[in-house]
């Protein structure tokens, strides 16, 4: 399946609209329906909703999936294990950060799991890792790009403002955050190991 997966979750403050299948997880489930989106499938055990909000939902969604309140994986885990399962071809986990930090690492962690397969994204940050292989990172409309070893890796990169030639990384590294794409791609190769790329930008004042 060539379709991008979009999962919604209870604290996204903005959905990007396209030609994308939305995923609701729990109360993003009624995000959504506020926005007029209709997804694809909800997936939670949907405790943060009230019983009127439950049935708003289900009255209104393709497909509920209900998932037991003691479980072993997070809500975001049951949605993104449920879009591999159904083929999507990336699955963007819209402001992964930012709410329970637990969440939060189990987030980082299924980036981890799913090289360029799962995305965080939210208002300043695109989140994914990469396995070994030579890829193509395009600026699009961020500023900054860092990376991070994720475990004891070869780099290389150019066509950034600090290009790096087969350099050794290891996870205790962190000089490799803040550099710039220089024009519209930046190259990277990886000959060992498996990194962490975000892409951001400052946040910007409401002033």
């Amino acid at each position: 399946m060539e379709t991008i997966a979009i999962i919604i979750l209870p604290n996204t403050s903005f959905i990007p609209k396209g030609d994308y299948d939305y995923i609701g997880v729990d109360k993003g489930a009624l995000l959504a329906l506020k926005e007029g989106i209709n997804c694809e499938f909800c997936i939670g055990d949907f405790d943060s909703c009230s019983e009127e909000e439950k049935k708003v939902i289900q009255n209104n969604s393709k497909e509920v999936i209900i998932l037991e309140k003691r479980k072993d994986d997070t809500d975001s885990e049951a949605a993104i294990n449920e879009c591999i399962k159904r083929g999507y071809k990336e699955i963007w986990l819209l402001e992964g950060f930012g709410g329970r930090i637990d969440h939060s690492i189990i987030n980082l962690r299924l980036i981890y799991k799913y090289p360029l397969k799962v995305f965080l994204i939210d208002t300043q940050n695109r989140v994914f890792s990469l396995n070994e292989g030579d890829y193509e990172i395009a600026k699009a409309n961020y500023e900054y790009l860092s990376i991070f070893a994720l475990e004891d890796t070869i780099v290389s990169l150019d066509k950034v403002i600090y290009p790096l030639s087969d350099r050794k990384l290891t996870c205790n590294d962190l000089y490799t955050i803040s550099n710039e794409i220089v024009g519209d791609n930046a190259n990277i190769s990886i000959k060992e190991g498996k990194v962490l790329i975000i892409q951001s930008n400052d946040k910007k004042n409401s002033n």
